[in-house]
């Protein structure tokens, strides 16, 4: 058991991200908008995992959601990625193995309100803050703004949404087919429409919000910092000179595998908080809960299975 435990609580919200090495493999096209929302559908159907946030930036995803079992989560991190990078490959007919993405997927617990809504005005944001769109509303990519700006302000506010489905064996390479040819091409592949549920507050759960007055509060003042965000992020851009990319050059871009690298990786963290004190407590928590399973796989080795393996933690393969 070389690498860290990872630390699954059922019930609480986490953030996962993962990024393409290089390249834009996902871009805003129609095309590519219709085979990545139906996969996300897909990928979703196993159920396990409750869907609160997400958007799909070209070389990376944010997704925000809450964990009811730690396997299917396993499952649906995995098949979510490996889809994409088939898909990719089918797209762009490449035939050698790809290697699409930068290591493990990052999964975060968020331990604090605060920073939960911090992230969530981050996610919103992001088109505008990369110099795509000017706000969140004109991005054209997959993401789950209409169901977040559409939702009722309650805790169990549910939008569900269909999406079609075309399996990625039918998939052939766009070569030098139109966008709209290649569009119309895979929309006569569709097998069936999926639906997919986004329920974006029930994360406020996990921090005692259940009355539904202080979900809308909550909700209205998200919408009003993501607003605020869009409107400083573009007087720095005025201020620096930079120009957003053109609506037409974002969904015209084919997808690539090769080229734009990002500037700087972040560091791998596994849970965010505002909270200093908040931090170091779990931060002691996450020592002795590590320890544990140290322990118990170095007894396991010795021949004692591990029936008390913490139920946050993925119990490994068999030593």
């Amino acid at each position: 058991m070389a690498r860290r435990p990872r630390h699954i609580e059922s019930g609480q919200l986490y953030e996962m991200v993962f990024r393409a090495k290089e390249g834009i493999p996902l871009p805003c096209t129609e095309y590519m908008n219709l085979l990545v929302s139906g996969t996300l559908a897909k990928t979703l159907e196993r159920g396990g995992v409750t869907l609160c946030d997400f958007v799909s930036m070209g070389n990376h995803w944010h997704i925000l959601f809450v964990p009811h079992c730690k396997s299917k989560l396993r499952d649906f991190c995995a098949e979510l990625k490996s889809t994409l990078t088939r898909i990719v490959k089918r797209v762009l007919g490449l035939q050698e193995s790809l290697h699409l993405w930068d290591g493990r997927s990052t999964t975060m617990q968020v331990l604090d309100i605060d920073k939960a809504k911090e992230r969530i005005v981050y996610l919103y944001s992001n088109p505008a803050k990369a110099n795509l769109v000017s706000s969140i509303t004109r991005y054209p990519g997959v993401s789950s703004w209409a169901a977040y700006s559409r939702a009722t302000p309650t805790l169990n506010a549910r939008v569900e949404s269909l999406y079609p489905f075309v399996r990625e064996r039918h998939i052939k390479a766009i070569g030098t087919k139109t966008s709209q040819a290649y569009e119309e091409e895979l929309r006569a592949l569709v097998e069936r429409d999926i639906p997919l549920v986004v329920e974006p507050h029930a994360w406020m759960e996990a921090f005692g919000i259940t009355d539904d007055e202080e979900v809308a509060l909550v909700h209205e003042e998200i919408l009003d910092r993501i607003k605020a965000n869009e409107e400083q992020l573009a007087v720095e851009r005025r201020q620096k000179k930079r120009t957003l990319m053109s609506r037409r050059l974002l969904t015209t871009q084919r997808p690539t595998v090769t080229g734009w690298k990002p500037k700087t990786k972040e560091r791998r963290l596994f849970f965010l908080s505002s909270c200093k004190q908040l931090r170091l407590e779990f931060l002691r928590y996450f020592e002795a809960f590590c320890s544990t399973c140290r322990e118990l796989y170095k007894a396991w080795k010795a021949g004692t299975y591990p029936k008390d393996w913490p139920p946050e933690a993925y119990l490994p393969q068999h030593p």
